[in-house]
Order: structure tokens, then C-alpha cells, then sequence
């Protein structure tokens, strides 16, 4: 996990699960409303990436339903082998 501080406390949050090896998945990005549009993101998500890489993870995977631009200016693409992938979403009533 990662934080993002300002002069008043936490202002973001970042979470990844990895096995410090290989993989590693980049699940949860949050940014405080009052600090968005700022390029904190940009700026922590960088760094969250350059010491994953630096661990020696090769694969960093993320879901987005609207930041596609935010994670492409940092490498990101689609997905090399889409085919390869299953997900199971159970009912959520």
C-alpha cells in the first residue's frame, strides 16, 4: 500500500497486491476530491510503478472504467494476451 499526504493528512490512497517478484495488481487508486486534477496520481502512480520495477516485477495489471489516458502517459496499454485471461463475477444481489 501507498499514501499520498498533503499538509492536513492522507489525501490519497494506493493499493497493490504482488508477489514482489513477478506480478503485481494495481486495485485500488483513490485521490481525495479536493486534490484531483492536480497530476497527484500521475505523479504517486509513477512512483508506485518505478519501485515495483525496481523490485523486479516484469507485469503490472489494472482495471479502469474512465483513466485510460491517466495510465497510458505512464506505459500502460491493453492487455498482450486477452485470450489467456478468465474472470469469474459472482451475483452480487
Amino acid at each position: 500500500m501507498w499514501g499520498l499526504y498533503g499538509p492536513s493528512g492522507q489525501v490519497g490512497f494506493f493499493r497493490v497486491v504482488t508477489d514482489k517478484t513477478t506480478f503485481a495488481w494495481l486495485c485500488d487508486v483513490f485521490v481525495d476530491q479536493a486534490y484531483r486534477g492536480r497530476g497527484l496520481a500521475q505523479w504517486a502512480l509513477a512512483a508506485i510503478r518505478d519501485d515495483l520495477l525496481a523490485m523486479g516485477v516484469y507485469r503490472i495489471l489494472l482495471a479502469t472504467a474512465d483513466a485510460h489516458g491517466v495510465y497510458e502517459k505512464l506505459g500502460f496499454g491493453p492487455h498482450a494476451e486477452p485470450g489467456k485471461w478468465m474472470e469469474l463475477m459472482a451475483d452480487r444481489d
